[in-house]
């Protein structure tokens, strides 16, 4: 298992040499979308608790 894991890990050492750009694209994209999905969830919280709501509408 731990032998996958370093051969996993090599692979993409080994991939992100060959193509930086498009690694650093995926990442990008994966940080935007979890920040999206992040802050939609905080806006839907926000939206059903009335607490957070009074606060929204007070401010």
């Amino acid at each position: 298992m731990n032998n996958f894991l370093k051969l996993g890990f090599n692979d993409i050492r080994l991939r992100d040499q060959h193509l930086p750009g498009l690694i650093s694209t995926l990442v990008w994209y994966q940080w935007i979308l979890g920040s999206l999905y992040i802050a939609l969830l905080l806006w839907t919280l926000s939206r059903t608790i009335p607490g957070l709501n009074l606060l929204i509408y007070l401010k």
